[in-house]
């Protein structure tokens, strides 16, 4: 279902791939449809292709990452929840879930509890900035607007909420956010990785179009939910096929 971008669309600045935590989770660009060019109906049948593979890309960055650092793939989800905005119209949010094995994710979480620095917690940040990392790794190399402000809603939070628990122990929650941004954002120009996040992303694409309501004759009202899911088996065996093992990546404290 993907769609190719006329260069004529390409109507934002460059900007740099890398960048701040701030200027990564809290960008919000335009939409393509309020720049011009094309008809309205266009850029938004556009945009709204883009926004589900970006959504995709998203999960698949946290699933790939989880995996390489340890923390097993249960099972990796998009999802749309249509409501009525403030203008009448039906809007849609997209939105996803990558979940860890859940022994992994107790461990885990009993090691955060403690509210000290350890590898755990750092696991934990990176593995919430991949996610929009990826999205924006991957909005960047198709010159779509950086639009990660609520995608990464969700993600700003744990960050945020395990940098309070290292204040507590004399830490600095902003240096914890630079520095998980930043792994992050590295551990994705590692080839492997970023081929296994393409490969899990297609594959959550593939299973979106199976339920995509734009291709039954059913459309979609408020109160909906539409979801995809690449079950866990499937995602660790795409990710191996890629050259990702579990618990491959060493944390990176710089």
């Amino acid at each position: 279902m993907s769609i190719s971008e006329p260069s004529s669309l390409a109507l934002r600045p460059q900007t740099s791939l890398h960048c701040s935590y701030h200027d990564g989770m809290f960008s919000h660009e335009p939409r393509w449809e309020s720049r011009g060019g094309k008809s309205d109906g266009f850029l938004r049948a556009l945009e709204h292709s883009y926004e589900i593979e970006a959504t995709c890309f998203h999960e698949a960055g946290h699933a790939v990452i989880d995996y390489a650092l340890g923390m097993g793939c249960a099972s990796v989800s998009i999802e749309a929840n249509y409501a009525i905005q403030a203008d009448g119209k039906l809007g849609v949010r997209y939105g996803g879930l990558a979940m860890p094995s859940a022994r992994m994710a107790q461990k885990s979480g009993r090691q955060i509890k403690r509210n000290v620095w350890n590898e755990a917690i750092l696991i934990f940040g990176v593995v919430n900035c991949a996610g929009p990392a990826a999205e924006r790794k991957f909005r960047f190399l198709h010159d779509m607007p950086q639009r990660l402000l609520f995608a990464s809603e969700g993600d700003h939070s744990n960050v945020d909420a395990a940098g309070k628990r290292l204040e507590m122990s004399g830490r600095c929650s902003f240096a914890y956010r630079r520095l998980t941004w930043r792994v992050a954002q590295r551990y994705l120009d590692q080839e492997a990785v970023w081929g296994a996040i393409e490969v899990l992303a297609d594959e959550l694409n593939l299973e979106w179009s199976r339920v995509d309501p734009d291709g039954t004759e059913e459309q979609p009202k408020a109160g909906d939910q539409i979801k995809a899911v690449v079950d866990g088996r499937r995602a660790r065996t795409l990710m191996r096929r890629a050259g990702v093992r579990p618990g491959m990546l060493g944390i990176m404290f710089g």
